[in-house]
């Protein structure tokens, strides 16, 4: 699995346990889970919000799935 798939799996496993927005704020976590350096995660971060199935801040510690995130099984198929 690619570290894209990985960072938006953790997001995803860790939202789908929330019953409203769907908001964590544990970036550590989501590192760790997707085996990245947490340093890193901003990058994954960017490139996921960019392409439309996260919202999230770093400032106020956010990460929720968009809609069309939580209808996304994985982003590329290996």
């Amino acid at each position: 699995m690619n570290s894209f798939n990985a960072v938006f799996m953790a997001i995803k496993n860790h939202c789908a346990g929330q019953k409203h927005i769907a908001e964590i704020d544990c970036f550590e976590q989501i590192a760790k889970e997707a085996d990245i350096p947490l340093t890193r995660l901003p990058l994954y971060l960017d490139h996921l919000q960019n392409i439309g199935v996260i919202k999230y801040s770093l400032k106020e510690k956010y990460i929720y799935l968009t809609t069309f995130g939580m209808k996304q099984k994985t982003l590329v198929k290996e």
